[in-house]
């Protein structure tokens, strides 16, 4: 019965095979699933039909395996002959190739994907392409390809793939084989996979389900079931329900639940099927409706939209702001006097009062005005400082009061000016200063807060008190009794009352020495000396005004007056005054010498000698033979009484005799100075000195000569003075600069007689000027004449007066140019007369001369000849050449020519050139044409023709005369000589195509060459020819040609056509290819440039704004270009650059890092020529696909500006606010009319190169809006102001130009500048002027007063700056809006702000107010575009945004409340946002820096953001170009530092360390936004650089960041650079600082507390900081004591052992026990106690090798602690075991506690972030022991069997030792514990150590 069964389930299977074989599908299912990713779990193919398995029956197979598809002619079975087979095909005989194919499966779920896959094959004799078309569910697919040879002979088939999304629950597809021509067909095969959606699933992907059936939800791709209550969901809770089943129920919106009815903050919405309970508006209580609010939670108020909280200060209010709370928090009061903000206090001294009136908020108020205390609003007790009361009131005391008691100047009780005097002898008025040494006193004694100026007793000029004096004025002298009596008369001063008593005399009257009277007039041989007294002359003079002999003012006889010393005899280049009797300079001090040259003082018997009495020390000393010699040895030159020595020159100076040059010695050689010559010359010379030299002279220095090169412009002649500027010149041997300088005449070398050589006409004919000119002058040293004059001496017959004057003026004229031609019109000349010229002249030689001409002018008839070529030079003999003559009879007189014609005979001569030759008589024509044809002259020869004159030129091979005599006079004839020369032509060669080749590297090169002889009248003819081909590569450093597989280049020779193959060279590789033709003498070459290059390269297009398009460009006009390249790849692959070119050349490289750029040209170039205005910018992008960049060049036509401007101001100094200055910018000259004008000023030079440095940052005022009128006249402010006018065409091209002028400040008194000042802001503010001419006017003032920083500590002047600002806010914004001076008003209002001391909480919110307002009019400008070209042109957003800043860093200081801090955080952060905004990407920073922080903005593309942030990885980014717009706020100091919760974190360091100071560093902000699709901060860790930060050398610094208002280190890592620079690594993007780590300090005080307990190996890794403590060395001392006491106790026990050993059992029992022993302590790990609180330190005998790769630091920080609690049960158990042998039961017991203890799970490492560098990397692991458990259970039972063996015969003994060891430690250990107890008992009352008292306690208490 078994056997049949096996046997029919074999049948049964082989019938199954058999059926799958017969089924004839087309290919495996499963496979193709798997090859076309399909899911196979929710996939399958429903149709799968190949080959039919059998020609007949195949019905059930078509069924199974073509479900779905609609049956037509081509289901069915046929055979065919295919390559001599017969074949079973899918197909019937009427199968043809347009059949429609349908296919509808029946779907019982949704359809995610499908694959269709049909083969047919055509019967035809050629193969077609293959075109169809499949629609799938509508959507039509058309593959297409060609049909392939299926099997022959006819048969070509094609296989069709579809692949298809559809997500649909129905699925139609239809589809025809061949749209083409009809074919008999057959199906090869055919084939449909679907991949259907998870259940449930309406549509999918290949993650899984993204939409299900209602009732499920989407989760993970899955759909899964809802909760019950729900009709559709989220999810399967009862809270996920989106719709709900019951249409009574509401779906709550709070927990999404659905409930039968709404909370009170919700309300009903039943705007949709689905009703719903929504939530109010946030913090609302009750509503409506979604969009309004009954009302709001407390804290809350309703805003019309919205409930906004109210200010952190309020309990409730009506709005946002700090000023409108209803009602406070904490009892606090509505402060008036703080603008109604709640305020903890209420000052009653400072002018406030408590308001009860309303029982639920108290009101802080203010008293009547300038009342300091008050009872209520009416009631005023004090008044401020300046008012007192009166009445219930406050008035002011008199301008002098601080505090008074009345109005008047007299009734001050306490001066307005703190160091002020109150004087009672001038009416008790206030006084500036008390004049103590004048007769007064300052009295402090009567009032505490002012002092008194009072006077002194009679005659006392300084005193202390009103009772005595200590020095008398004059007049009197001080008595003994301290009281002061008068002189004798005659005394100004004196000690007694006689008149010789006298100190000092009355004026008028001097003390004379010898008598001591005061006498009213000296001796004639007294002198009045520095004291005014008479003193006695020297002997040597008769009168004097000094004691020394050379103090003499006159001289006895026969003695003369020099230097008011009396000599015998005047010094060298002095002469004596006869009048006088005394020496007095020469005029001449060449030749005034009375001794020899050198000296300066002799006597009369020492001129003959040549010696000296005296020298010119400076220069001069005195030798021993009398002689005065130079100090500087090099000097011999012995010319004068000076030499050239140090700082001294005495000058040689010689004008040439031969050349134009002035050689000045020196006598000294001379430093050379680095100079261009010409610039030499202007450097050293005086500027009239360098007048006469010459603008164009040069000098050059040689050793000691200086030496001038002279030019004609040099005007210099002998006995002119030269004179060098001081402080230039250097002698060699002297540091020292030359100042003075002697003997600087020049002189004129000798030189020859000059001769002069004239040409002119002795006799002129009247037609024909009368010419006279200088053809050669010799003898002159080539500099010509100093001067000239030609003169008319004679002219015979009558000649009128006016033509005598017009012939002296041209004289006069001549004369005055020193013209060396004189030309005399006829017109001016009588015909037939005698004319006498003179000329005379001075040369600059110095020499003088005339000469004399004779000529007649003589009236006759001229032929003239006038002629002209076909072509003019070069000339070759290939050429035509004709000559046209044309022939005229003139004759003249006075200028008036008379023209006519007379037969004439011409005769051509040419003896060489026979062929033109012609003899005409009796011509009657007035021209003549001459034509030589080509090829008729011989080359390289010189063709003359002679026409009248006789003129021979060049060499005469070649002559033709033109010879023309009148016929009816043969004495009057002309003759042209013209000569020419024929040249030789060179060879014509050159390649076609020209001298450029841009080509493929992949296609075959050609060069073809030009060839032309012009020489041959053949074109064609190469005869004689040789070409040579030469290869230059300009890509190689040996300039060899290579081809590609780098061999060098051959060329053939000889040819005029050369050919190279495709790709035989390098792509972007560059040669020159010169061909060579030579023929004979003559050659010629030709070169061409060739790079072989990618054609493929990507165009580059260059957009700009249509303004630009078609436009002239100004030089200052922003230029926007947008670089339009390849869409597909982003910008940051690419690299880009721009070069300016100017006439070709490259003036300007720009550049940028972006698609888009902007610039303005005259940043780069300014010098156009007006004849070329067209300047051209080339674009270059470089992609690193591509070997060479694509480029594009945009040309773009310039404007020129205005030109020919002259800048005038008048006067150009003066006095600030007072003087009218008078600008003018006249003169210019545009083509673009009209003009218009603009002004400015700089407050500085520095201002105006900083400006130009950094154009962004805009320093210059505006004082003068753009106006047609050139001229303004304004005040100014002080300072050494630049001004610059600006003009304009009416296409905005300007013109600049500046002027410095010096403007005084008003030297006045506080009070007078105060009131001037005051009044010109009045003036202002009345007159009926424009808001323009009112802002300019405020401006100036508000410039001036921030200069004037003498009063920046005036509250009056700060009350003015005050005003002042109010009123630049106000009228600022009255502007028109095309206006650009407000910008002037926000630099001034930044000015004043910066002054001021202190401003008011009302100024500073108009500040924030008038700043807000100018960002946003500026955000609107730039959003909405409409700012106006000249705007733009002045940078206006940025100046706006700039200027913001500056007032904002004026406004608020490191001394600032926390509210203005958050104001300047605000601000300056949408100032830096708008700033990154207005900026291109990548352009680069834009820093602000302020007082108070500075700002960074910049705008960067996604390659450039690891500047600020790390790291950043976008998989999505290859294709496009993230920007991030970049904000960073760096404050100097920490303004958080005062906040609430800044604090609650830095007390936390009181808990450690009471008196720890920690570091304050500066705060970083950042903020980057990314114009991306994704968030920057999922991706990144933001930056922030702490540079030269303050840290702590004892703790790790940690970056704290405010994280939801608390500050925190969570999500910051920091890394440490060096010892003062670390960065923060934040996943936020919050203000971020860096202190001290709070966690490290706490470990390293830790270290002293756990000194003793288990952590004793990881203190030791703090020894820097461990040793440091006290203790640290007294606790090693006893821990040292305690191991050796342990030692000791082991070696002890030891001895004992071994005795009772030896009495119980025989010694080789004991030694086989010992062995044992040894044994099985090897193979236990070996645990040593180092100390009773430390934990047991385990060593196992074979350490793991994991453990060896653990550095060794890690290794110690892995040790566990146990508590003192742990080890003290352990040593209480231990003492209970009963053991035999010590050490054994020892070891024994402390292993298994050890694995007691042991933690069974590794803990969790401790892992600090992986970039902190300094911070300590802690990782805890367990212990462990390789110790196999079976063993230590073998261990544990040999034990055992001891003890008990033991026990049996020796209990008693074992347990005394045991007793007796365990009493001996105990006694160690309580010494030591007793020792350490007290220590740590004095540590804690004399040391500041921490947590001693916890140490003291957790020991200490064991040992009580």
């Amino acid at each position: 019965m078994a056997k049949d069964k096996f046997t029919f389930f074999i049948l049964f299977l082989l019938i199954k095979l058999l059926s799958y074989v017969r089924t004839g599908t087309l290919t495996d299912c499963n496979q193709l699933l798997t090859n076309k990713a399909f899911d196979i779990s929710r996939s399958e193919c429903i149709i799968n039909q190949g080959a039919p398995s059998s020609q007949t029956n195949n019905e059930d197979e078509f069924n199974q395996n073509l479900s779905g598809l609609q049956r037509n002619d081509c289901i069915g079975a046929k055979q065919i002959l295919c390559s001599s087979q017969t074949m079973t095909v899918l197909s019937t005989n009427s199968c043809k190739s347009n059949t429609l194919f349908t296919i509808q499966p029946n779907l019982s779920r949704v359809v995610q994907k499908i694959y269709l896959q049909a083969t047919f094959v055509i019967e035809s004799k050629y193969p077609a392409d293959a075109t169809s078309t499949y629609i799938v569910n509508d959507q039509p697919f058309s593959p297409s390809g060609a049909f392939q040879l299926y099997c022959s002979p006819n048969y070509f088939s094609h296989m069709r793939e579809i692949n298809a999304n559809i997500n649909s629950s129905s699925l139609t597809i239809s589809f025809v084989p061949y749209t083409g021509a009809i074919y008999n067909a057959f199906v090869s095969g055919i084939l449909l996979a679907v991949q259907y959606c998870p259940n449930f699933c309406l549509s999918c992907d290949n993650s899984g389900c993204l939409k299900c059936s209602p009732g499920y939800n989407l989760y993970n791709g899955i759909c899964n079931t809802c909760d019950s209550t729900c009709l559709t969901c989220s999810g399967s809770g009862n809270n996920q329900c989106t719709t709900c089943k019951d249409n009574n129920y509401y779906l709550s919106d709070k927990y999404n639940y659905c409930v039968s009815s709404c909370d009170s903050d919700q309300y009903i919405d039943l705007t949709s099927s689905q009703k719903y309970c929504r939530s109010c508006m946030s913090k609302c209580q009750t509503c409506t409706n979604s969009n309004g609010c009954q009302k709001c939670l407390t804290g809350y108020y309703y805003t019309g939209n919205s409930c906004a909280p109210c200010d952190n200060t309020c309990n409730s209010c009506s709005g946002p702001g700090k000023d409108q709370c209803t009602i406070c928090q904490s009892n606090q009061y509505i402060s008036e006097n703080l603008n109604n903000y709640c305020d903890p206090n209420c000052d009653l001294t400072q002018g406030q009062f408590i308001d009860q009136s309303n029982p639920d908020q108290k009101y802080c108020k203010k008293c009547v005005s300038n009342c300091k205390t008050c009872s209520n609003y009416t009631n005023c007790t004090t008044c401020m400082d300046y008012y007192y009361v009166s009445g219930n009131t406050c008035s002011p005391c008199d301008n002098s009061c601080k505090q008074c008691s009345g109005p008047g100047v007299n009734q001050c009780t306490v001066c307005r000016q703190s160091a002020y005097f109150i004087q009672p002898d001038n009416n008790n008025i206030c006084v500036q200063s008390c004049d103590q040494n004048n007769g007064y006193y300052v009295d402090k004694k009567t009032s505490r807060v002012q002092w008194y100026c009072r006077k002194c007793i009679q005659s006392c000029k300084i005193c202390s008190d009103g009772n005595s004096c200590s020095t008398c004025f004059d007049q009197n002298f001080l008595d003994s009794s301290n009281l002061c009596q008068p002189c004798d008369s005659t005394c100004q001063t004196c000690n007694g009352t006689k008149n010789t008593n006298c100190i000092i005399c009355r004026s008028g009257l001097h003390m004379q020495l010898s008598t001591n009277l005061c006498v009213q007039n000296c001796d004639s041989n007294e002198f009045l000396n520095s004291l005014s007294q008479c003193q006695k002359c020297d002997n040597s003079c008769k009168t004097c005004d000094g004691s020394s002999s050379n103090n003499c003012k006159s001289c006895y006889s026969n003695f003369y007056l020099f230097n008011q010393s009396c000599v015998p005899l005047c010094p060298n280049g002095y002469s004596l005054n006869t009048n006088t009797f005394a020496c007095e300079p020469c005029q001449d001090k060449l030749s005034c010498n009375n001794c020899y040259n050198t000296c300066q003082l002799c006597t009369l018997g020492q001129i003959q000698s040549q010696q000296c009495n005296t020298c010119y020390i400076e220069t001069m000393k005195l030798d021993s033979n009398k002689k005065c010699v130079c100090l500087n040895p090099k000097d011999n030159r012995n010319l004068f009484y000076q030499c050239s020595y140090q700082n001294i020159a005495v000058l040689n100076a010689s004008l040439s005799e031969s050349i134009p040059q002035l050689i000045i010695d020196f006598g000294s050689p001379i430093k050379q100075i680095v100079s261009t010559p010409n610039q030499l010359c202007k450097q050293v010379f005086e500027d009239q000195t360098f007048a006469l030299l010459g603008s164009d002279c040069t000098c050059t220095i040689t050793d000691s000569q200086f030496i001038v090169s002279l030019t004609n412009s040099s005007s210099i002649i002998e006995n002119n003075l030269i004179n060098f500027k001081p402080g230039i010149l250097q002698f060699q041997d002297y540091n020292v600069f030359i100042d003075t300088f002697y003997r600087n005449v020049v002189y004129q070398n000798k030189t020859d007689n000059p001769i002069l050589q004239f040409q002119n006409n002795f006799i002129e004919n009247t037609c024909n000027p009368v010419i006279i000119s200088l053809i050669e002058l010799k003898n002159d040293a080539g500099r010509g004449f100093f001067n000239l004059t030609w003169s008319l001496e004679e002219m015979t017959g009558i000649i009128r007066d006016d033509q005598i004057q017009s012939i002296n003026q041209i004289m006069r004229t001549a004369s005055l140019n020193l013209n060396r031609i004189l030309i005399l019109d006829p017109s001016n000349l009588p015909p037939n007369q005698n004319i006498r010229i003179k000329f005379s002249y001075l040369l600059k030689v110095n020499k003088a001369g005339q000469q004399m001409f004779k000529i007649f002018y003589k009236k006759q008839k001229i032929i003239r000849i006038n002629y002209q070529q076909s072509i003019y030079p070069p000339i070759y003999r290939y050429k035509s050449l004709s000559f046209y003559f044309q022939f005229y009879i003139e004759a003249c007189e006075f200028g008036n020519n008379t023209y006519f014609n007379e037969p004439t005979d011409l005769q051509i001569v040419s003896p060489q050139l026979t062929q033109i030759e012609q003899n005409i008589k009796s011509y009657n024509q007035s021209s003549f044409q001459l034509d030589i044809p080509p090829y008729s002259l011989p080359s390289n020869k010189t063709f003359n023709m002679s026409i009248s004159l006789r003129i021979k030129i060049f060499t005469i091979l070649k002559k033709i005369q033109l010879i023309l005599n009148l016929t009816s006079d043969n004495s009057i004839s002309s003759t042209k000589n013209i000569s020419i020369d024929v040249l030789i032509s060179n060879l014509y060669l050159s390649i076609v195509g020209g001298s450029n080749f841009i080509v493929s590297y992949q296609k075959q090169f050609d060069l073809v060459s030009d060839f032309r002889d012009y020489e041959v009248q053949d074109q064609t003819s190469l005869l004689g020819v040789t070409f040579t081909w030469q290869c230059k590569s300009l890509s190689t450093d040996d300039h060899i040609c290579y081809d590609y597989n780098h061999e060098k280049v051959q060329i053939n020779q000889g040819i005029s056509s050369i050919s190279f193959p495709e790709r035989n060279f390098q792509p972007y590789s560059i040669i020159v290819l010169t061909i060579d033709g030579q023929k004979k003498q003559r050659s010629a070459n030709f070169s061409a440039t060739c790079i072989f290059t990618e054609l493929d390269i990507p165009p580059l297009t260059v957009l700009s704004p249509p303004q630009q398009q078609n436009q002239k460009i100004n030089l200052n006009q922003d230029l926007n270009f947008v670089i339009q390249y390849d869409s597909t790849i982003s910008s940051d692959i690419l690299s880009y650059a721009g070069a300016l070119l100017y006439k070709n050349k490259i003036v300007g490289a720009i550049k940028f890092d972006y698609y888009q750029v902007k610039f303005r040209i005259w940043n780069y170039f300014q010098n156009i020529d007006p004849s070329v205005p067209t300047v051209q910018v080339r674009f270059s992008v470089y992609n690193p696909s591509y070997v060479m960049p694509s480029l594009s060049t945009i040309s773009l036509l310039i404007n020129l500006p205005p030109k020919n401007c002259i800048l005038s101001i008048s006067p150009n100094q003066g006095v600030a606010l007072q003087t009218i200055f008078s600008i003018q910018f006249s003169n210019c000259v545009d083509e673009d009319s009209p003009l218009t004008y603009q002004f400015f000023y700089y407050n500085s030079q520095a201002d105006f190169e900083q400006e130009r440095d950094s154009p962004w940052n805009i320093s210059r005022r505006q004082i003068k809006d753009q106006t047609t009128s050139y001229v303004m006249n304004t005040t100014l402010p002080q300072g050494s102001l630049v001004i610059m006018s600006q003009v304009m065409d009416s296409q905005l091209g300007i013109t600049n130009s500046t002027q410095i002028i010096q403007v005084s400040g008003l030297n006045e008194t506080e009070d007078n500048y105060y009131q001037l000042v005051d009044q010109l802001i009045k003036q202002a503010l009345q007159n009926s002027q424009s808001y323009n001419d009112q802002i300019v006017s405020l401006s100036i003032i508000g410039e001036d007063l921030s200069k004037n920083i003498q009063f920046q500590d005036s509250q009056k002047i700060n009350d003015l700056k005050a005003q002042l600002i109010q009123n630049l806010q106000e009228k600022s914004f009255q502007l028109p809006q095309f206006s650009l001076l407000s910008t002037y008003a926000n630099k001034v209002i930044a000015q004043l702000q910066q002054t001021l001391m202190t401003s008011k909480e009302n100024q500073k919110s108009s500040i924030y107010n008038q700043l807000q307002r100018i960002i946003k009019n500026t955000q609107s400008s730039i959003q909405n575009n409409n700012a106006s070209s000249l705007q733009q042109n002045n940078d206006i957003h940025m100046q706006n945004l700039i200027d913001s800043f500056k007032i904002l860093n004026s406004t608020v200081n490191q001394g600032s409340s926390m509210l203005d801090f958050e104001h300047y955080n605000n601000i300056s952060f949408q100032i830096g946002n708008m700033l990154s905004n207005s900026t291109l990407p990548n352009q680069g920073q834009l820093i602000l820096e302020g007082n108070l922080s500075t700002i960074l903005s910049d705008t960067i593309t996604q390659k450039n953001i690891d500047r600020y942030a790390l790291p950043y990885n976008d998989s999505d980014s290859q294709n496009q170009t993230n920007q991030f717009n970049i904000v960073r706020n760096t404050y100097q100091q920490n303004i958080y530092e005062n906040t609430t919760n800044f604090q609650e974190y830095v007390k936390q360091y009181e808990n450690i360390s009471s008196n720890f100071q920690y570091s304050k560093n500066k705060v970083i902000t950042t903020t980057i936004n990314s114009t991306g699709s994704k968030s920057l901060m999922n991706y990144s860790r933001v930056t922030y650089l702490f540079n030269n930060a303050v840290s702590n050398k004892k703790y790790n610094m940690t970056c704290l960041q405010q994280n939801d208002v608390k500050w925190s280190k969570k999500d910051c890592s920091i890394l440490k650079l060096d010892d003062n620079n670390f960065m923060c690594l934040c996943k936020s993007q919050s203000p971020t600082t860096i202190i001290e780590d709070i966690d490290d300090m706490f470990q390293q005080n830790k270290n002293l507390d756990t000194v003793l307990g288990e952590q004793g190996v990881l203190n030791i890794l703090k020894f820097k900081e461990f040793y440091l403590y006290a203790s640290f060395w007294i606790l090693l001392t006893f821990t040292a004591l305690e191991i050796f006491l342990l030692i000791l106790g082991k070696y002890l026990d030891r001895k004992t052992r071994k005795k009772i050993m030896s009495q119980i059992y025989p010694e080789e029992q004991i030694n086989q026990q010992q062995k044992d022993q040894e044994h099985q302590e090897q193979a236990l790990p070996k645990i040593e106690l180092e100390n009773e609180d430390q934990q047991p330190k385990v060593s196992p005998s074979t350490p793991p090798q994991e453990n060896q790769r653990i550095p060794s630091l890690f290794l110690q920080i892995e040790e566990l602690s146990k508590s003192p609690k742990e080890i003290q049960s352990c040593q209480s158990s231990q003492k209970t075991q009963k053991a035999l042998f010590v050490r054994r039961q020892k070891a024994k017991f402390q292993q298994l506690q050890v694995q007691e203890k042991q933690p069974q799970g590794s803990l969790n490492s401790l892992s600090q972030n992986q970039i902190v560098d300094n911070q300590l990397q802690i990782f805890k692991q367990p212990s462990t022991f390789d110790q196999d458990e079976n063993h230590q259970h073998s261990i544990q039972k040999i034990s055992q069997n001891e003890i008990k063996e033991i026990q049996d015969h020796h209990l008693k003994a074992k347990q005394q030792i045991v007793f007796e060891k365990v009493s001996f430690f105990n006694r160690i250990r309580q010494v030591w514990k007793i020792y350490i107890c007290s220590f740590l008992n004095w540590t804690k009352f004399d040391l500041s150590l921490h947590n001693i008292g916890n140490i003291e306690r957790k020991i200490c208490k064991r040992v009580k």
